[in-house]
């Protein structure tokens, strides 16, 4: 059987996150998990993951409410999902949008209604629909019987247990910006299991069984592949002629002398970009960055002599000792992306640039799912019980620490604020609205929504309904276009320099290797230069007494929440105290960090060369351990482990 749901997603109308669901469907036995949320699919890239872990059947619909029709449409191909998601685009994008004025793109869906006209509707345009019957059970109406529409039995599930109700009243109350009451008539459908679900529906066993068919009924399984931009190269050039061309046309500017080691990197990296269609994605982002005034790539892009010698990033990989494969290896299934920042007042400019440049159609941004949080949760919580803004001011300083600290006593508050306490922490993680990414952008060779859904951002932006993780999980490929500041102050900097006749060449200084600066830095003398001048990095360049680049950059990343004894462990060992090598081949790994395990690409060779983790398998280690992902992290546990015993007992053979 299926279980029907609506996610918190459906904004401040179930408290149940998709994880949760997909763990109660398969504690209860179900077959196949369906998410109906309204007008929305931004929960469907967690409903796919979690279900594929949880050994279920994810099928893709929405509840569309086009503000006259009403249903449930559920996706039985590929047509129907670019379909779905075309229309869920309309209702949000469109302002006059109505879905039987639209009838092509309900083709290759299944519509399950309780709208009487919208039923009706469906039918006449010869479109598979069921008359939604849910509980408590009541005969339809008569208009729908003399149809002949068949019934169907749907328990749309917004709450775990009857315990769940307050906190769907305390949202209905926050959505509808009213003061919260206990004779809230909103309809809260608790999880039933298969047999409560099938004895809740016995009076109408046709019901049931046009449930169970439906499952039989739907193959499709969504597998996204990856989605690249398309490139115009010019006239008698394809694309990767032309990437191989204009890289080593920027070889040329960037090294002099084209050696064998850079000619061999080269080449290895621009066959890996042909081979993973990751052309034009090159080629669409050198284009957008020519059009600025000053750009600074960096992330996991600054591993590769493409993006250098393209100069999308300016680190030299190779001087640098850097992975490509922490950007993109053969074996690679996930798509990465490149992050470019521009000067702060530009960015508008570009974006609107790339939009006319490749279509307005054919841009989207990425969205956040902004979510509870406990300053948020509390005054959002405290106005729905009626406490005045003054009493909101006073008391929420106080009332937030209650909140951001577990196992403290609420004794002491009287009666209302613990309510209110008490409710506040239950929002905490929901979705409260969708907001504009900082700088994610996503380029598809048709319209974008025949991929995802789109809606509006707050400055009039189309936006997608899924966050970077999810878009990347869809197989959408993003750019990642960041305003900058300091990037402004060069860029002013060198405009006055060369207004009193002195021209400075960006692209052919090289600061790092500058005593004068180096010894600045080593003093932390840093206030004002981007990314090194907080208190941290200062304390710490002090302490190593180390300004030169290299220390500069495991300063830089190594200064993370948590990471106190791995700083102590790497200055007492750049100050001198000596130490005993863990492992002489992780020594050999990080022996640019001494010894301490502190980049990305050092997870990426560890696991690879000492627990023969492919590349694949490393980038998936790298994203659980940075996303906390603690069930694929015991996946990976075992066969780290179990791939360093390998890697002794061959070596104790030699």
């Amino acid at each position: 059987m299926i279980l029907f749901a609506q996610s918190h997603f459906s904004l401040l109308t179930s408290v149940l996150s998709p994880l949760e669901i997909c763990r109660a469907a398969k504690r209860h036995g179900y077959e196949s998990v369906c998410l109906l949320d309204h007008n929305n699919l931004c929960a469907m890239p967690e409903l796919i993951r979690f279900s594929n872990q949880n050994h279920l059947q994810p099928l893709i619909g929405a509840w569309l409410n086009d503000g006259f029709d009403q249903t449930a449409a559920i996706v039985i191909s590929p047509i129907g999902f670019q379909n779905l998601c075309s229309m869920l685009s309309a209702i949000h994008c469109q302002p006059h949008f109505r879905m039987r004025e639209q009838a092509h793109l309900m083709a290759d869906l299944i519509f399950i209604t309780d709208h009487s006209a919208t039923a009706l509707f469906l039918q006449d345009a010869n479109l598979p629909v069921y008359w939604a019957l849910h509980l408590p059970c009541k005969v339809p109406p008569i208009e729908i019987t003399k149809k002949n529409i068949p019934l169907f039995a749907m328990h749309l599930a917004n709450i775990f247990s009857d315990e769940d109700h307050t906190t769907r009243i305390l949202m209905n109350s926050i959505r509808k910006n009213e003061l919260i009451s206990e004779r809230d008539l909103t309809r809260s459908r608790k999880i039933y299991d298969q047999e409560e679900y099938a004895e809740q529906f016995a009076p109408f066993p046709d019901a049931l069984e046009h449930h169970r068919k439906l499952q039989l009924q739907i193959q499709y399984r969504h597998s996204p592949t990856t989605i690249f931009p398309s490139y115009p190269a010019p006239q008698g050039l394809t694309p990767f002629s032309y990437l191989q061309q204009i890289t080593y046309d920027g070889a040329y500017r960037r090294y002099g002398n084209i050696t064998d080691t850079i000619k061999e990197r080269l080449d290895y990296e621009l066959n890996i970009i042909n081979s993973k269609n990751f052309t034009c994605y090159f080629l669409l982002v050198r284009e957008i960055i020519q059009n600025a005034s000053r750009t600074c790539g960096r992330g996991s892009g600054s591993g590769s002599i493409v993006s250098y010698c393209l100069f999308i990033t300016n680190v030299d990989p190779i001087r640098h000792h850097l992975l490509f494969e922490r950007f993109l290896s053969p074996d690679r299934i996930d798509y990465p992306d490149l992050d470019i920042d521009f000067a702060w007042d530009e960015r508008d400019y570009i974006l609107e640039f790339v939009r006319q440049r490749f279509g307005t159609e054919n841009c989207a941004m990425v969205c956040n799912h902004i979510r509870f949080q406990p300053k948020m949760a509390l005054r959002a919580t405290a106005k729905a019980y009626g406490f005045s803004d003054d009493f909101i001011k006073t008391y929420s300083k106080d009332m937030r620490e209650l909140l951001t600290k577990s196992g403290i006593t609420t004794s002491t508050l009287e009666e209302k604020k613990r309510m209110v306490l008490k409710n506040a922490l239950k929002l905490i993680g929901h979705p409260r609205h969708l907001s504009l990414h900082c700088g994610g952008i996503v380029i598809t060779p048709t319209p974008v929504r025949h991929y995802a859904p789109l809606q509006n951002s707050s400055k009039g932006l189309p936006i997608m309904q899924w966050e970077k993780d999810g878009v990347e999980e869809m197989g959408l490929v993003k750019i990642d276009l960041l305003g900058n500041r300091s990037l402004a102050v060069i860029r002013d900097a060198i405009a006055n320099c060369k207004e009193n006749g002195h021209t400075i060449d960006y692209t052919k200084i090289d600061p790092a290797t500058d005593p004068e600066t180096i010894e600045m830095l080593a003093k932390g003398d840093t206030i004002g230069v981007f990314y090194i001048e907080s208190p941290a990095m200062r304390m710490l360049q002090k302490r190593t007494r180390k300004g030169d680049f290299d220390h500069i950059v495991i300063h830089s990343s190594i200064i993370r929440p948590a990471s106190h004894t791995s700083i102590r462990q790497y200055t007492q060992r750049v100050l001198g105290t000596p130490w005993k090598p863990l492992h002489p081949l992780y020594e050999k790994i990080t022996s640019d960090a001494y010894g301490v395990m502190v980049y990305e690409d050092h997870i990426l060779s560890v696991a690879h060369q000492l627990a023969f983790f492919t590349y694949r398998e490393a980038n998936q280690l790298r994203k659980a351990l940075s996303r906390e992902d603690t069930q694929m992290l015991d996946i990976l546990k075992k066969k780290f482990y179990k791939g360093i015993a390998k890697y002794e007992y061959e070596s104790s053979l030699r």
